[in-house]
């Protein structure tokens, strides 16, 4: 008897968890739903992407919650749907798996990418590091087109040098999307995705790169992720060692293992099945102490 599947949120893990599902012949997928209201109205993979609020509505068995807010949606379904908890399917780490040639097609875009970007970058004198998954990747000498973008911070008072010089010199060979925030008159930059062609590839994800601004001040280096405040002592961030990835050398902070050890605990170093989109460093103001000195 087919299951009946609904996939919360649109992001990597779920686009990763329709490719797994769809290779199942016991699921059938009826629809994504996503909290961003400028997501739902749309079609991923053929599905709808709707708002949560029309879940009780909706014939399933089972809602699949991949990727690091599991802990955050569940209790969102709980609380706001009834839903039980034997409804919520936490998918882990290796049942949404990409195959060996998904990951050598994704690998390959990735290692395009940085190619071309990076000695721009450099060429145009930004700073930039490793951060998040892909710092913990290069340390342990993982591949990373297994599951994560490349998360890659940026001194953020050289947005506006960075943006202009990538969608200069790349904005007709990859897919650029630039976030900004604040007023008018001091917008800056929030985000700059850059992506290869063929987003939502039904057989495999595209490489892509996440540029993250970070404020580096005398007391403290404060950054945005999954909706948290991060803050690091500075020095951390004041100077650079380099990874290879695929050939391609990738700068990393050079204090990397102390600042993974600082967001993630000291058990970093051993992959694990599940996610916690938690991190072991955040505050909620950055005008608050440093948590670390």
């Amino acid at each position: 008897m087919l299951k009946k599947v609904i996939i919360f949120t649109v992001g990597y893990h779920a686009r990763a968890t329709w490719r797994a599902l769809s290779k199942r012949t016991d699921v059938k997928m009826i629809a994504f739903v996503d909290n961003a209201p400028e997501t739902q109205g749309h079609e991923l993979f053929g599905l709808p992407v709707l708002a949560p609020s029309v879940i009780p509505d909706l014939e399933y068995d089972y809602i699949a919650v991949p990727g690091r807010s599991q802990t955050e949606i569940s209790e969102q379904l709980k609380k706001e749907f009834s839903v039980s908890s034997e409804c919520i399917w936490f998918l882990t780490r290796n049942e949404i798996r990409p195959s060996v040639a998904e990951i050598a097609q994704r690998g390959e875009q990735i290692r395009s990418l940085l190619s071309c970007i990076l000695k721009d970058v450099c060429a145009a004198n930004v700073q930039y590091w490793a951060l998040h998954s892909t710092l913990i990747g290069l340390l342990r000498g993982d591949d990373l087109a297994v599951f994560s973008d490349i998360d890659l911070c940026f001194d953020s008072t050289q947005g506006e040098t960075l943006a202009t010089m990538l969608t200069r010199e790349w904005e007709h060979d990859f897919s650029i999307r630039l976030s900004r925030h604040g007023s008018e008159k001091e917008e800056t930059i929030k985000q700059i995705v850059i992506s290869a062609k063929g987003e939502n590839n039904d057989l495999f994800e595209p490489g892509i790169i996440d540029f993250i601004p970070i404020q580096i001040r005398d007391d403290f280096a404060t950054w945005e992720s999954n909706h948290q405040t991060l803050t690091l002592p500075p020095s951390l961030f004041s100077s650079f060692l380099e990874y290879e990835y695929r050939g391609i050398p990738i700068r990393c902070p050079l204090n990397a293992e102390m600042i993974v050890e600082k967001l993630y605990g000291q058990s970093w170093r051993k992959p694990v099945d599940t996610w916690n989109g938690t991190y072991a460093c955040h505050i909620n103001d950055p005008k608050e102490k440093v948590l670390f000195v």
